[in-house]
């Protein structure tokens, strides 16, 4: 892609001279908008975005048409092999259509995971649980809210087996979320920098679920907070493996110690969290998260991005 800036001369300016002579001199040089390349990748996410939406309001339909779509909010189990069609529906849709249309190959996008990737992982997915785990006992003081934990569930197998499934649905399920927020997002803005890229795609990222959530303020700062997390984690770490699994354990946080909405969770509320609750609720998680991936993967500066991830994506290829 053409660089985002570059400086081009202003029109020449009309001067009198000390005689009263027209006389003319070149304006200073100054950056623009490349108009062309930030038109084009313009035309590319909206390309995108419109293949994506497509293909998810038309699995949508058929879902209403079969006459199952209700079981999505009241059968977990459903939930998360929904999940897991959606996520490889999705994720081949947007790698397929960046091939044909970008011809960006698949594996740019970052697959690997290495030891350091591994430390990380441990140490911010045991955070997490902690932080969730004491920010809902918290919560719970109050009295109007009431939690009550119910560790017991954790003794029978059945639930056992299907919190795992839930974790197996939503792996695979946010993962179409961080191959078009992360990876494609990254590709096609690699030119205005990390730190631009990482607030764009947390802006797209949250609007992108406008469409299930709603036009609301409180969601889509929740989004943006998130998919901020998330691509500091993929710009780090170069990784999808692992800004997926970590969008993945958040959300099944939320299910299991947050929303009282499913039988897998593992907290009674008297009255359900309210949305600000789990804004801050995010604000910390994903705090934690930020921190702990710029002691693991530090070294080259706060957004300096993953070797791999620079050679992927900021290079000829990604052009």
């Amino acid at each position: 892609m053409n660089e985002l800036l570059q400086s081009t001369a202003g029109e020449p300016e009309t001067e009198y001279n000390a005689s009263g002579d027209f006389a003319h001199s070149q304006a200073p040089r100054r950056p623009l908008i490349l108009r062309s390349g930030a038109m084009r990748a313009s035309l590319k996410i909206g390309t995108m975005l419109l293949i994506y939406f497509g293909v998810m309001y038309t699995f949508l339909g058929i879902l209403v048409w079969m006459g199952v779509i209700g079981r999505v909010s009241d059968d977990y189990g459903f939930l998360a092999s929904m999940n897991i069609v959606v996520g490889i529906l999705l994720s081949a849709t947007v790698m397929l259509t960046s091939r044909w249309k970008d011809g960006g190959h698949p594996l740019y996008f970052g697959w690997r995971l290495t030891g350091k990737d591994g430390r990380f992982l441990l140490a911010g997915l045991a955070a997490s649980a902690v932080l969730a785990v004491l920010f809902t006992w918290g919560a719970g003081i109050d009295k109007a809210v009431q939690a009550e934990f119910l560790w017991s569930k954790l003794g029978n197998g059945s639930f056992v087996l299907l919190l795992l499934y839930g974790a197996l649905g939503w792996f695979i399920g946010v993962m179409q979320e961080e191959v078009l927020n992360r990876a494609y997002m990254f590709r096609v803005m690699h030119a205005i920098g990390p730190a631009g890229i990482i607030l764009l795609s947390s802006f797209l990222f949250s609007l992108t679920h406008i469409p299930t959530k709603g036009f609301d303020p409180v969601s889509l700062a929740i989004h943006f907070i998130g998919g901020v997390g998330y691509a500091y984690v993929y710009l780090k770490s170069g990784s999808l493996l692992v800004s997926t699994a970590v969008h993945a354990f958040h959300n099944l946080l939320l299910d299991v110690l947050f929303n009282n909405d499913y039988s897998i969770s593992l907290v009674s509320f008297h009255r359900g969290l309210l949305e600000t609750d789990k804004l801050l609720q995010q604000v910390i998680l994903i705090g934690a998260i930020i921190l702990i991936a710029g002691f693991v993967y530090r070294g080259k500066g706060v957004l300096a991005p993953a070797d791999h991830l620079k050679a992927a994506l900021w290079s000829k290829k990604a052009d």
